[in-house]
């Protein structure tokens, strides 16, 4: 899932021109403009950055391709929006060449957002030895966010790297809370006193039986 970003820069011949004035002096005129832009995702706050491919003044030298007013080389960061971008925690879990991320508080650690691995090589080591960018690029760990709201305006920035863990198969879960806090199942229940129509079924009580993956036969 590790596509290459293939960076383009603007290369531009120059046409010099002499001065008004008689003097010898010469200028190069050369018109580059941006050729594209690329958001990626900062590996140490899992935001997304704009980054211009071309284009600014750079005299008569070909520009490089640098990040949209910071003049920084594009880094081999993630693409903002990928294949992975929609996934739910347990298929981003399970799907090659994506990398799922939390974001943590003092209210606790939540699934934060699913995001294609990082362009650059894949690091080695084990994942809770590795940085946010060297995180960024394995799609076997995962990545924790700290959520600042100590501010106005509230941040972000990585804290750790761990060991990728997928969750267990829906039909063993055996306790109602767990079922019901995962989006990829479904919690079935037992009614007592039930009145059913065309509609469905309304129940005096409802008792939790087991847990199961939405859609089964």
């Amino acid at each position: 899932m590790k596509a290459l970003l293939a960076l383009l820069a603007v290369t531009s011949a120059c046409s010099l021109y002499s001065g008004s004035g008689g003097g010898s002096d010469a200028m190069c005129a050369v018109a580059k403009t941006p050729i594209d832009v690329e958001m990626l995702i900062d590996p140490s706050t899992n935001q997304c950055d704009s980054f211009t491919i071309g284009g600014g003044g750079c005299a008569c030298e070909p520009c490089p391709d640098q990040g949209a007013g910071s003049g920084q080389l594009i880094p081999g960061w993630a693409q903002c929006d990928s294949a992975c971008t929609a996934l739910a925690e347990q298929a981003c879990l399970t799907t090659t060449g994506c990398h799922a991320t939390y974001q943590t508080n003092d209210v606790g650690t939540t699934f934060w957002t699913c995001d294609a691995v990082a362009v650059a090589g894949a690091a080695n080591g084990a994942c809770a030895t590795l940085g946010a960018q060297d995180c960024s690029t394995r799609d076997d760990c995962t990545a924790t966010f700290l959520d600042s709201t100590m501010t106005q305006v509230p941040t972000t920035s990585f804290a750790s790297c761990a060991p990728e863990v997928p969750a267990v198969a829906c039909a063993t879960i055996t306790d109602e809370a767990t079922c019901t806090a995962r989006t990829d199942c479904e919690a079935v229940y037992t009614g007592t006193n039930c009145t059913c129509d065309e509609h469905g079924c309304t129940c005096a009580t409802e008792t939790f039986a087991y847990c199961e993956t939405p859609g089964r036969l």
